[in-house]
């Protein structure tokens, strides 16, 4: 029922922020920062890039929310500015670093069944994956959205949704399989047979214990 509410609040929102109300638009955005944050941390991967992503997407929907017709998809509407932000601040960072090395002086919702261990291989593996396959598997797996909705959200076809999300799964696999420590070759403890010389010049046979 909450959730039901919500969903009719924000729909309210966007229909009198469209209008031009400023004060609709002021709670429309607090609503939509909080329901964006998580989704764009997941992909930047960075506290403060994902702030930066937000606000970008923010200033967006304001200027185009007047042009948007179908307001009951103002949700789906939203992940794709802000996918499309996201993407474009890694490659600022990206081109930040790139300047800083040259200069002298120069990261699922979680149900808590896994391991420790286990969740720091699905987030390892998950870090090392492209920001395109990053927001796929956010968007599919923390935000819930079907492979159509997750389409119009980052202006693709379903079909490449869906093979960038089989392809991420299996690299995430790939590389969980990876880290796994390889298995024991030898027992602790085992005894090695070694060839000994004495002082009158006679080889033996015999064991060391390690």
């Amino acid at each position: 029922m909450e959730a039901r509410r919500l969903a009719l609040l924000e729909q309210e929102l966007v229909e009198q922020a469209r209008e031009g109300d400023a004060e609709a638009f002021e709670a429309l955005a607090r609503m939509t920062a909080r329901r964006l944050f998580p989704i764009a941390h997941r992909i930047v991967r960075d506290s403060d890039a994902a702030e930066d992503a937000i606000q970008q997407t923010l200033v967006t929907i304001w200027k185009e929310l007047p042009r948007l017709r179908e307001t009951q998809r103002y949700q789906a509407w939203s992940y794709r500015i802000l996918t499309r932000a996201s993407f474009e601040e890694i490659k600022r960072r990206k081109r930040r670093q790139q300047l800083a090395e040259i200069t002298p002086d120069h990261m699922t919702a979680q149900d808590g069944t896994e391991s420790v261990e286990t969740r720091d291989e699905i987030e390892r593996a998950f870090g090392q994956l492209s920001p395109e396959h990053r927001a796929v598997v956010v968007l599919r797996f923390y935000a819930d959205l079907p492979i159509k909705e997750i389409g119009y959200a980052l202006g693709i076809p379903s079909g490449t949704v869906g093979s960038r999300l089989h392809r991420a799964i299996a690299d995430m696999r790939r590389l969980i399989e990876q880290s796994e420590p390889p298995a024991p070759t030898g027992t602790s403890g085992a005894t090695d047979r070694t060839d000994t010389t004495d002082s009158e010049g006679t080889s033996y046979a015999g064991e060391s214990v390690r």
